[in-house]
């Protein structure tokens, strides 16, 4: 979702010095930049794995630099198929999902620091 809303705003970028619209000042650039880094709130830099990706099996394996304390897996649809809370924090979880179905899911690993990061993976 961040890379679609970064490419929509370079476009935008774009479209306005080609066609001439805008002000001359260049300030409808820096309003519509500041509008993204609030629409697209950065990750954390978190040095995360998760493999094998595409999930062929069953087994998942996510590996962090730093102590992890959940981890959720989403489906397209938002619907919650697998959770897991770490006590105390790991910086590595073994994931079973239990015969998934094939498609792509979102897993959304919550950290002790209180940031959350969100990958995507395949189920093949």
């Amino acid at each position: 979702m961040k890379k679609i809303i970064l490419l929509a705003a370079v476009i935008l970028l774009l479209i306005s010095s080609f066609t001439g619209y805008g002000s001359a000042d260049g300030s409808d650039r820096a309003v519509l930049l500041s509008h993204l880094e609030t629409l697209s709130p950065a990750q954390p830099e978190t040095e995360i794995e998760i493999f094998p990706n595409p999930v062929t099996e069953s087994r998942l394996t996510i590996s962090s630099a730093y102590p992890m304390v959940s981890v959720q897996i989403l489906n397209i649809t938002g619907k919650i198929v697998f959770t897991q809370e770490f006590q105390p924090a790991t910086g590595r979880a073994e994931v079973d999902l239990n015969k998934p179905e094939k498609g792509i899911y979102l897993v959304r690993i919550s950290f002790s620091s209180n940031e959350i990061h969100t990958e995507k993976i395949m189920v093949k």
